[in-house]
């Protein structure tokens, strides 16, 4: 099966105020193959939707690479 979306180590943080950083996502890394779903569970405000906005590309990565049919889309 091809890969169709790689995360590898993606990390998102936010800077907020006075030198404090909020750590959303934290070192996630993992593969969806075509035809596959991914369901993401977890306890409120343990950055399910940021994950996905990353993925989006609403929200740049601040660390870590997002591949979509093998290409970079996160540059």
């Amino acid at each position: 099966m091809d890969k169709l979306i790689t995360l590898d180590h993606v990390s998102k943080h936010f800077h907020v105020g006075k030198g404090r950083t909020l750590v959303a996502v934290n070192d996630i890394s993992l593969d969806i193959y075509k035809g596959e779903t991914l369901g993401v569970v977890g306890e409120s405000g343990c950055g399910k939707s940021t994950l996905g906005r990353v993925v989006m590309g609403i929200y740049p990565a601040t660390k870590g690479k997002i591949l979509y049919n093998g290409k970079e889309v996160n540059m």
